[in-house]
Parts: C-alpha cells; structure tokens; sequence
C-alpha cells in the first residue's frame, strides 16, 4: 500500500485509481459493493477510535480510517485484476 500523495498530481493519480477501480469491468462488482459498505458500515457504527463527540478530531478520525481502507482495498485489487493506472485505452473524462 502506497503512502498518501503529498502532491497536486498525485492526488489526482490517486482519485483516478480509485474512479478506475469502480468503472472497471474486471473487478468483481461484490467487491465494488463490499468496499462500500465496509466504509459505510465504519462510518455508521457507533465504535470509533476516537469519540466522535470530539470536537474536529473524531471526524478527521473517520475520514482518515475510511480512506485507509479504500487505499488498502483498491491496492490488492491493483494486484489481482486487470485496474492499470498506465492504461491509455481507459479514458476518464473529469470535466
């Protein structure tokens, strides 16, 4: 799993991997499925590492675990299925 990207181009390259891995016809819709409600199921559950009756903190808490677990699902995916970031013939338009 990569480190989150700390530049204007990388973050680009990490929501387009992400817009990939759902439009792709290669990856099993169950896993697209279960990769949302994992993060939804972490968000509704009342169990958090931080409180959320923090003030800020409780929710960056959420944000950053849901995230976490985007990234670690969408990265296996990388390797298992046919989702390549150099694939020039998967054109996303993000106009």
């Amino acid at each position: 799993m990569k480190d989150l990207p700390t530049s204007p181009r990388g973050w680009k390259q990490f929501i387009l991997r992400g817009v990939r891995f759902y439009r792709s016809a290669d990856v099993p819709n169950l896993l697209k499925v279960a990769t949302v409600l994992l993060c939804a199921g972490y968000l509704i559950l009342p169990i958090d590492l931080v409180p959320d009756f923090l003030p800020f903190i409780g929710e960056v808490d959420d944000v950053t675990i849901v995230v976490l677990i985007h990234m670690a699902i969408v990265g296996w995916a990388q390797q298992h299925y046919a989702v390549d970031l150099d694939n020039k013939q998967q054109t996303i338009d993000v106009s």
